[in-house]
């Protein structure tokens, strides 16, 4: 299960930083988001929303250099 996140979450980055061919879709933003959500709340049982994902992506990609 674990690996099948991290799968996911490796794709939703791909998508994030532009790299795929294809745009991320909504459902596949949204998969990735619950996912994300689901492992924070197993892992550390801190509950996160859709809002604090983004958040936490935006940030992390405004510090990678260029």
């Amino acid at each position: 299960m674990l690996e099948e996140a991290e799968k996911r979450i490796a794709a939703s980055k791909t998508g994030a930083e532009g790299t795929s061919g294809d745009p991320i879709s909504s459902l596949e933003r949204s998969v990735a988001q619950e996912v994300v959500a689901n492992a924070v709340q197993k892992l550390i049982g801190v509950d996160v929303t859709a809002a604090d994902i983004d958040a936490a992506i935006a940030a992390t990609l405004e510090e990678r250099p260029q």
